[in-house]
C-alpha cells in the first residue's frame, strides 16, 4: 500500500469513529420512533450492567431512565407526534417502571435498605400520574385508552411501591 493509500485509509477510518462518536451522544436526546433511538438504548443498557452488583447505585439509575421515559411521553405529546410514537412511549414507561420497581425489589430481598429508594420512586410515580391525567383530556381521542390504561397501571405501580416498602 502507497503512503497516499494509507493516509486515506487513515482519514477514513477517523471520519467512521467521529460519525459513530457524534451518532452516540446524539442520541441521548432522541425519542422513540426516531431512527437513532435504539442507539440511546444501548446506551443505557450499558449504564446499567455496569451497576448491575450495586443496588444502590442501580436504583438511581433505573429511576432515572423512569423518569426519562416519562420526559419523553411528554415531550412527544407536546410535539403531537403520531399517536403510534406516543403509545409506543407509554409502553416504555411502563416497562420502565417495572423495571424499576423489581429492581428495587430484587435489592431489598437480598437485604439491600432501599426504602428512600422506594421514597423517591413513589413520588416520582405520583408525580407522573398527575402530569398523565392533566394531560388526559388533552390528547387526541385515538390516544384517550392508552394514556388512562397507563395511568392505572402506574397507579398499580404505586401500590406495588407501598407494599414492596412494608415488606422486609
Amino acid at each position: 500500500m502507497n503512503q497516499k493509500g494509507f493516509i486515506r485509509w487513515i482519514i477514513l477510518v477517523i471520519m467512521l469513529i467521529a460519525g459513530a462518536v457524534f451518532i452516540y451522544f446524539k442520541a441521548a436526546d432522541s425519542l422513540p420512533g426516531e431512527i437513532i433511538y435504539p442507539i440511546k438504548e444501548i446506551r443505557e443498557n450499558l449504564s446499567l450492567t455496569s451497576f448491575i452488583a450495586d443496588y444502590y447505585k442501580g436504583a438511581v439509575i433505573y429511576t432515572d431512565l423512569t423518569k426519562e421515559r416519562f420526559e419523553e411521553v411528554l415531550k412527544l405529546i407536546d410535539k403531537k407526534s403520531s399517536d403510534d410514537k406516543i403509545k409506543t412511549a407509554l409502553d416504555k414507561l411502563i416497562l420502565s417502571q417495572k423495571k424499576t420497581l423489581q429492581y428495587i425489589e430484587t435489592g431489598k430481598s437480598k437485604g439491600y435498605k432501599l426504602n428512600s429508594n422506594l421514597d423517591e420512586f413513589e413520588k416520582i410515580l405520583f408525580e407522573e400520574r398527575e402530569s398523565l391525567s392533566r394531560l388526559l383530556y388533552q390528547v387526541p381521542e385515538s390516544l384517550y385508552d392508552s394514556m388512562r390504561n397507563t395511568i392505572q397501571t402506574i397507579s398499580e405501580n404505586i401500590d406495588r411501591t407501598r407494599v414492596a416498602k412494608v415488606r422486609s
